[in-house]
């Protein structure tokens, strides 16, 4: 290969290289973006969640469900679902008495247009007493009684024009005792509300 048509291939790389650079700092959310959409998405709503197993159709849908957003949403999950899948009695009836548990969704923006905001949601269960104890007494174990395993980077979409909010979040397993739950099948929450001024959302 002749030397001009070797830098010739070598300035193409290094002149794409640069182009997708550039497209990669263009496509980045900036930070005046992401406090307008934090600002105007700060608010309480109201709507449905929906839950099943994933890659399949949704079994339940519980109506009225509250989620506050701030700097990320705030919302409480269903026990019901997680509790059909533990074999242990009277660990499943534990989860049915505690009934839900909160949880904590971070905002990674994808995209802030006009009207239309798009992101990506890190969740973590939101600390609570009730799961810090051991569920079973069977035998001596001094750690908490229950942790959720969110599946990251899940979806969600806000529309300003008529301030409705949607999300979907996944438990991909769940421990007992700090011992992992094998064959549990992963569920999936769709949440779809619309922003209530008689809910107060306070800072988070």
């Amino acid at each position: 290969m002749k030397p001009m048509k070797i830098w010739r291939i070598a300035l193409m790389m290094l002149a794409a290289f640069s182009l997708a650079s550039c497209s990669s700092d263009d496509d980045k959310v900036s930070e005046a973006d992401i406090n307008r959409a934090l600002f105007e998405m700060k608010k309480g709503y109201i709507g449905e969640l929906k839950y099943g197993l994933k890659d399949e159709n949704w079994s339940k849908t519980v109506e009225g469900v509250v989620a506050q957003s701030a700097e990320g949403i705030r919302l409480s999950i269903p026990l019901e679902p997680i509790a059909e899948q533990v074999k242990d009695e009277a660990t499943a009836q534990k989860l049915r008495e505690w009934h839900t548990a909160d949880v904590y969704a971070r905002y990674e923006f994808v995209s802030v247009e006009d009207e239309y905001f798009s992101f990506r949601l890190h969740t973590e269960m939101s600390p609570d007493e009730r799961f810090a104890e051991p569920i079973t007494r069977t035998q001596p174990v001094e750690y908490g009684g229950l942790t959720l395993l969110f599946n990251q980077n899940y979806t969600g979409e806000y529309q300003k024009y008529n301030e409705s909010l949607s999300f979907n979040i996944c438990i991909g397993g769940i421990l007992i005792n700090r011992e992992y739950v094998e064959g549990f099948k992963p569920i999936v929450f769709r949440y779809e509300g619309h922003g209530d001024t008689r809910i107060y959302t306070g800072e988070q």
